[in-house]
């Protein structure tokens, strides 16, 4: 293929993946189209400088000094259905402009993480499939930030990015996700079914009030949560320079399902305050059984069950369990904990 043909070629490539991804910058578009070469960012940069100059894309700048960022414009998203029949869209409403300046949507750091991330493994042989391009071509509830299969082809990775802290429910929803996949009920997306993970977390991340986030304890405490029986992940550890992927490490862990803990988070939304005058208590009915925690003045919490159909020599329920603790979350795993529940 002489040099104009090629250079088409690749300017095709770089309109798809820039619709594939919704965006991408050039040192990860670089990596996309020629690997680890020792140029991919310079190769990245001169592709979009003359995509841009023809008006195919859109330069956006990110914050944070972490370059620009390239979306298609209409008249890209014309070409290319023109050049490959790709139904594509402009991607010039992707952020908002306030007083006539641009502003990156709340997620693009994340983006960047998962993008980064997938143009790495890209370079080391992988086909990845980003979420962008899963989320057109699938309608199911839960995605992965991206399937990356390898080279030998043995394996589908469903690949999630951990890098914000995720409310209780969201993060129920990955780890339900991630637990179906290591059993092997994932669902077919774009026709392929994951059947390995790739849970990934940068090292050292912080929330938006400078606190360090523990991912990984995070994620492990969300899937022994969820998990029925023993399972395998895969989790990786990201580097970073700036806010992009350099360079990962990986690791298998093995779940075990954790009854106590599966407990307390099925209890968390059951608990109702006292019927009785016990100072902070609340109480909870579970399989005939109340189960009660209140702080006493020396500032301890008591904790009981009771049977609400059997009655005690002093005439009221019959007290089965009790006990104090020094908080309530401890009170609480003192009751997960007793021998009485039939799970």
């Amino acid at each position: 293929m002489n040099s104009h043909l090629l250079g088409q070629e690749n300017d095709r490539t770089a309109l798809r993946l820039i619709h594939d991804f919704g965006w991408l910058r050039a040192p990860e578009l670089g990596l996309l189209i020629w690997g680890a070469h020792t140029h991919h960012i310079k190769y990245g940069e001169r592709i979009l400088r003359k995509l841009a100059a023809r008006h195919l894309v859109i330069p956006r700048p990110l914050p944070a000094h972490s370059g620009s960022a390239f979306v298609l414009s209409q008249r890209g998203a014309d070409l290319l259905l023109e050049s490959t029949g790709i139904t594509a869209r402009s991607g010039k409403d992707w952020g908002e402009t306030l007083a006539g300046v641009w502003v990156a949507p709340k997620w693009w750091r994340h983006d960047l993480l998962a993008h980064s991330f997938l143009a790495l493994l890209s370079s080391q042989g992988y086909t990845v499939i980003p979420e962008r391009r899963l989320r057109r071509e699938n309608a199911v509830d839960k995605l992965p930030d991206g399937l990356a299969i390898p080279p030998d082809k043995g394996d589908v990775f469903w690949v999630e990015i951990e890098s914000t802290r995720k409310s209780g429910r969201n993060m129920d929803l990955m780890a339900r996700a991630l637990i179906k996949v290591a059993l092997g009920k994932a669902p077919t997306l774009s026709r392929l079914k994951a059947n390995q993970t790739m849970i990934c977390y940068a090292d050292g991340a912080t929330d938006e009030r400078g606190y360090r986030l523990d991912h990984r304890a995070r994620v492990l405490n969300a899937l022994q949560r969820h998990a029925s029986d023993t399972v395998a992940v895969c989790l990786y550890k990201l580097s970073l320079k700036g806010l992009a992927v350099t360079d990962f490490s990986g690791e298998v862990v093995t779940i075990t399902r954790d009854a106590v803990k599966q407990r307390l988070h099925q209890w968390r939304t059951l608990w109702c305050d006292t019927t009785e005058n016990l100072e902070g208590g609340q109480e909870l009915i579970l399989e005939g059984l109340l189960l009660s925690v209140w702080q006493k003045k020396n500032t301890l919490w008591r904790w009981q069950v009771e049977d609400t159909h059997r009655v005690g020599q002093d005439g009221y329920p019959l007290i089965l369990e009790f006990g104090e603790a020094l908080t309530r979350t401890a009170a609480e795993e003192a009751l997960a904990a007793l021998p009485l529940w039939g799970d």
